[in-house]
């Protein structure tokens, strides 16, 4: 399972049905979020992501490490980024935390047929997010509440064929991700918060 996280907890978008071995970046490639980012963000919206995901306008992600070693004055700059973004990683581990307390039997679903686990797991992420605004609606009267979900199954040719025909337009992402996350470095070096 993958998913995304907004920063009150609630789950915005999510993958189910992939084997354990795929790879992170070839799920979030194939998933809704990345084939049409237009439906999930507005144009100064972005998710952080591991370095397991690709870089682009709408995913910013930390800074390899041979971009840490170049020129020591940005390396400095940029580990205390890579820092401040892998601590924001805590809102999806407390959201996969809630969720499985308020579940608990989501460890050990029953039955066999993965279409009734999906849509099981599917509804619990629904419940979650409304247990989550109304918890909000308690402390503040702010709440609002996104879940996406998309499925995506395809032959292996198909997949090679989507890989050329997107090589173009992920190098565009790309170059736009790198664009956004040296604005944001730019932010993060003047902001007295630091994230």
């Amino acid at each position: 399972m993958q998913a995304t996280v907004d920063y009150r907890a609630r789950f915005t978008s999510f993958e189910l049905g992939w084997p354990g071995s795929v790879q992170d970046s070839r799920i979030f490639k194939q998933s809704d979020i990345y084939i049409n980012p237009q439906r999930y963000f507005r144009d100064h919206e972005y998710i952080i992501v591991d370095k397991g995901y690709p870089l682009t306008k709408f995913s910013i992600r930390p800074f390899n490490d041979y971009d840490l070693t170049k020129n020591p004055r940005k390396a400095a700059i940029r580990k205390k980024w890579n820092q401040a973004l892998s601590g924001l990683r805590i809102f999806v581990e407390h959201a996969f935390g809630r969720l499985k307390a308020q579940f608990p039997w989501l460890q050990c679903l029953p039955g066999r047929n993965l279409d009734d686990i999906y849509r099981t797991i599917e509804a619990l992420m629904v419940i979650h997010n409304i247990l989550e605004d109304f918890e909000d609606e308690d402390s503040d009267s702010d709440s609002s509440s996104s879940t996406s979900s998309s499925s995506s199954s395809s032959t292996k040719e198909e997949d090679d064929r989507n890989d050329d025909d997107d090589a173009l337009d992920d190098n565009v992402l790309y170059l736009q991700g790198v664009y956004r996350r040296k604005e944001l470095v730019k932010y993060y070096k003047s902001s007295k918060y630091n994230l």
